[in-house]
């Protein structure tokens, strides 16, 4: 007498090599990102009452003034 469960195989995949999950390449910072990183670190110390989204404006707008 079986106690449970199925002798069925509809579950199981038949054929075919299984392929590996390959990770996508990481990219490099671009000199924005890099710059950002750190301009932010540094409003928010010279101005600590300042959102995060003001911060990141004002830092933005440094990187404007710094390219032209």
């Amino acid at each position: 007498m079986a106690t449970g469960g199925s002798n069925c195989n509809c579950n199981k995949q038949e054929g075919g090599a299984k392929r590996k999950k390959t990770s996508p390449k990481k990219k490099g910072l671009s000199d924005y990102n890099i710059f950002m990183k750190t301009e932010i670190q540094n409003v928010k110390k010279n101005f600590p009452k300042l959102s995060h989204r003001q911060a990141f404006t004002k830092a933005a707008g440094n990187w404007s003034k710094r390219n032209k």
